[in-house]
């Protein structure tokens, strides 16, 4: 019976872990536009900030658990919004593919973030999103040409993904407009588990080593 248990235990502890990997990406964006369609109020301001990206905008490193990858793709489009009332980020949406059409799209919400003051370079704005979904990725998991999935393919369902980002160096001009600004956006991902063949190789060697004993 104990060692049963122990087999039992064991196997809950590697499912535990299987289902628990997770991994976290943050794509780097520079020189993005963003306009406020009039002055900008500073830390106070109530409108819509547009986003979008132009011949100068690039997608300068993708990261994942805060390790550089090689990005051999580049930034197809981005574009998006962000509701502020008062200073306080009130909703929108952010959107960007790279250049093979793979493309990453969330929801920002309104429940965190605001405009901040940044030394010497205007403002930054930070927030949380979520619904996030991949679509569209090269040969089932791959962005500018990272692996996003740790080698697994994704054609099923967009997944939905919490997540973040920040928007800094924005120092808008008379119009409220700055076509120079960099955007930092973070998605954290559930890595395919393995399936379960993996998992009863796991338990088949659990038990085994169980035996020999």
């Amino acid at each position: 019976m104990r060692r049963t248990q122990g087999i039992a235990c064991a196997l809950t502890a590697v499912l535990t872990a299987a289902s628990a990997q997770a991994t976290f990406v943050h794509f780097d964006f520079n020189a993005i536009s963003v306009s406020a369609g009039e002055a900008f109020g500073g830390t106070d301001h109530t409108g819509s900030l547009e986003l979008s990206s132009s011949a100068g905008s690039a997608l300068s490193a993708i990261e994942i658990d805060g390790e550089s990858q090689a990005v051999t793709g580049d930034l197809g489009s981005l574009t998006g919004e962000i509701v502020l009332s008062g200073g306080a980020v009130a909703g929108g949406w952010i959107r960007f593919q790279d250049e093979t059409g793979a493309e990453y799209y969330a929801l920002i919400g309104d429940t965190a973030g605001s405009v901040n003051t940044q030394a010497g370079n205007g403002f930054r704005i930070d927030g949380l999103t979520s619904d996030g979904a991949f679509m569209d990725l090269d040969a089932g998991n791959q962005f500018a040409g990272v692996d996003l999935f740790a080698g697994e393919q994704f054609f099923g369902e967009p997944l939905m993904l919490d997540g973040s980002f920040l928007l800094h160096g924005f120092g808008p001009g008379e119009s409220g407009f700055d076509g120079l600004v960099d955007l930092d956006v973070y998605a954290s991902i559930d890595v395919p588990s393995p399936g379960p063949a993996a998992l009863a190789m796991a338990a088949f060697g659990i038990s085994g080593t169980r035996r020999r004993r």
